[in-house]
């Protein structure tokens, strides 16, 4: 049975300031940042997690989600030398940090054996009061019309940034233009092939789009390059691609990149036979 904790954020003092909240919003359908879990023994992957909003201001619930990560050890977020774990955070919704989904009095009044004010970030809830408190989250979301992005891909806008993004649109013109930034478009695809050419710093997936469309996607001006591949991972349909207002963040099947500029290649027929791939 998933378990439920608070994770208690203080923009105050903590390493995430409101500025910091907003662009996480922003962003949210392609960030998966860490936070610190105080009872980090009983979370496991999967396990739901609610944000508190602690402190001065407009305090409540300021969003939710599950963790992606089982607990790890790295440094201390303070500073003081603390050892501290964290899991990773797959983001469900984030709302504005002044426009709470429910308040902390309104969570007083439906929860009072709680402290809802301050203590330890990551406090494991028990089952009912987790439901109930869920419950509450989520009909306040439907109340509100919150869109979530969960089906988006890349994000909306980025075709006047993408050079080549023409080259992309002609495999699927009977998508609409929404349509192209969701997984409609990625969900069977296969990396062909990788190639890094150091010298020239220039990364290129070729990645296989429902089994008949091959695409190139170029990273130029390269600043990371990060695998992430488990154990029973399925090596396809993963793909996401954002702008952080410096860089490219393009993640295709466990391969991450950041770079400074991106553009789709010519694209052409696949002629071979289409293999799912799994590792």
């Amino acid at each position: 049975m998933e378990m439920t904790f608070i994770l208690k954020w203080n923009p105050a003092i903590s390493s995430v300031d409101l500025n910091d909240w907003d662009f996480w919003v922003r962003k949210q359908a392609f960030l998966t940042p860490n936070w610190s879990v105080f009872e980090h023994e009983k979370v496991c992957v999967g396990d739901r997690w609610v944000m508190l909003r602690v402190g001065n201001g407009n305090t409540g619930i300021v969003g939710y989600g599950t963790f992606c990560s089982n607990p790890y050890q790295a440094g201390d977020w303070s500073g003081k030398g603390r050892v501290t774990y964290y899991a990773d955070l797959k983001m469900g919704v984030l709302v504005s940090h002044s426009e709470p989904l429910v308040t902390t009095q309104q969570l007083e009044e439906l929860l009072p054996e709680i402290e809802w004010k301050g203590g330890h970030s990551g406090m494991c809830m028990e089952t009912e009061d987790a439901d109930l408190l869920w419950n509450t989250i989520i009909e306040s979301q439907q109340q509100r019309r919150i869109v979530t992005y969960e089906d988006v891909c890349i994000e909306p806008g980025l075709d006047m940034e993408i050079e080549g993004w023409e080259n992309l649109k002609s495999l699927f013109p009977e998508l609409s233009y929404q349509d192209l930034f969701t997984s409609r478009v990625f969900h069977d695809m296969v990396t062909l092939r990788t190639e890094h050419v150091y010298g020239e710093s220039v990364f290129t997936f070729t990645v296989l789009l429902h089994k008949k469309f091959v695409l190139p996607v170029i990273c130029t001006g390269l600043q990371r390059i990060h695998t992430n591949i488990y154990g029973d991972m399925r090596y396809q349909d993963d793909c996401q691609i954002w702008f952080d207002g410096y860089h490219f963040h393009v993640t295709i099947n466990e391969v991450e990149v950041i770079c400074e500029e991106l553009r789709f290649g010519k694209s052409s027929h696949y002629g071979g036979d289409a293999i799912a791939v799994t590792i």
